[in-house]
């Protein structure tokens, strides 16, 4: 937790990459380099909304993601995703107060379309606690033809909901 706080609200941008460093390695105990760039055609970092964009200068997830992409060799795409609306912090919401906090607040840019039809995405994170942020993006991915989505997290939280 620590860790995450202090990237996320501590403005330590520089541990984004170790995280993706350590994230890639855990990657690399389950596959090899070649089968992990062969299952994967783009990493997408889950967005944040322009108004903590501007806040906290920086995207967490994105910087994460571009330090796993190019040590794995894969297609990094940060701007395929917007967060369309401000939610609410998820810290303290239940399960269905995240679902509905986060319902509809993600778009995929019209440009990028054309490289999502049938992709297999690898959606990044800092920390998964009940799917609500994934599921939403991956469903809106399914959706505009995406052949396949699987995510990737640093850390799950202690009120973890499978």
């Amino acid at each position: 937790q620590s860790v995450i706080f202090a990237l996320k609200y501590g403005g330590r941008a520089d541990i984004a990459d170790t995280l993706g460093e350590i994230m890639f390695d855990y990657m690399l105990a389950e596959y090899t380099a070649d089968e992990l760039s062969a299952m994967y055609d783009i990493v997408i970092p889950v967005p944040i909304h322009s108004d903590k964009l501007k806040k906290r200068g920086f995207n967490h997830a994105e910087l994460i993601g571009s330090s796993f992409a190019g040590r794995a060799g894969l297609r990094f795409d940060p701007g395929a995703l917007l967060r369309t609306r401000d939610t609410v912090p998820m810290k303290g919401l239940g399960p269905e107060e995240r679902r509905a906090n986060i319902h509809g607040a993600f778009e995929i840019r019209n440009s990028r379309l054309p490289f999502i039809q049938g992709a297999r995405i690898l959606l990044i994170d800092d920390i998964f606690t009940t799917g609500s942020t994934i599921d939403e993006i991956a469903s809106l991915l399914k959706r505009c033809g995406a052949e396949r989505v699987d995510f990737i997290a640093f850390a799950a939280a202690g009120d973890m909901v499978i």
